[in-house]
């Protein structure tokens, strides 16, 4: 669902900053340039800013970099994407959102995952009946 609203929005905001810089008022073209230069601004840091959070969220939280995660089972959240042979995306454990990588098939969202080992902030994982 997340990713249908990111998709409605990025249609969006194109959609109106190319009817902006197409305008033939002058001010309007610039605010369309604005409007595009902001939304690639803003998209690009994003990503940068979930990783900002995540590590306050550890020195918040010293307990969370604690081994006792293997062996846990995670759930996926969203949609795993393939990478260099490796699905990566993201999982919830205890409440909180970590990134993961999993080599044995690109899991879907919802799906139970096992925690193979924990990397700083990342978990690999594996489905529930794959090998250790």
């Amino acid at each position: 669902m997340r990713f249908l609203l990111g998709i409605a929005l990025f249609v969006v905001v194109i959609g109106t900053a190319a009817a902006l810089v197409l305008s033939e008022v002058p001010a309007w073209r610039i605010g369309g340039v604005i409007l595009l230069a902001a939304f690639l601004f803003i998209s690009y840091a994003a990503d940068w800013f979930e990783a900002w959070s995540n590590e306050r969220h550890v020195e918040q939280r010293p307990d969370l970099l604690r081994n006792e995660v293997i062996g846990e089972r995670v759930k996926a959240r969203g949609r795993f994407e393939l990478r260099d042979g490796m699905a990566t995306g993201l999982v919830m454990l205890n409440g909180v959102q970590w990134k993961a990588y999993c080599s044995d098939h690109v899991p879907e969202d919802g799906e139970l995952l096992t925690v193979q080992r924990r990397d700083g902030l990342t978990l690999y994982v594996r489905s529930r009946g794959g090998d250790a």
